[in-house]
């Protein structure tokens, strides 16, 4: 399965809340049905509680947890 792989969306904090966010990631998941692409990822940290809510409202879903322990 061909897979897109977003790094980074990010919005000015000027700009923030005026739906960018929404239409950088639709943009994205465009081109991407262009090239073929049948799946985007990306990786969120958990505190991030905004852009968790955005990319569910999205469409996304939670595929893995990566945990860690400091030692």
């Amino acid at each position: 399965m061909k897979t897109a792989y977003m790094d980074a969306l990010v919005v000015s904090e000027k700009y923030q809340n005026k739906g960018y966010a929404k239409e950088l990631f639709n943009e994205t998941e465009k081109k991407a049905k262009s090239m073929g692409v049948a799946r985007i990822d990306l990786m969120v940290w958990e505190f991030n509680k905004h852009a968790i809510e955005l990319y569910a409202s999205l469409g996304m879903k939670t595929q893995r947890y990566i945990f860690e322990k400091e030692i």
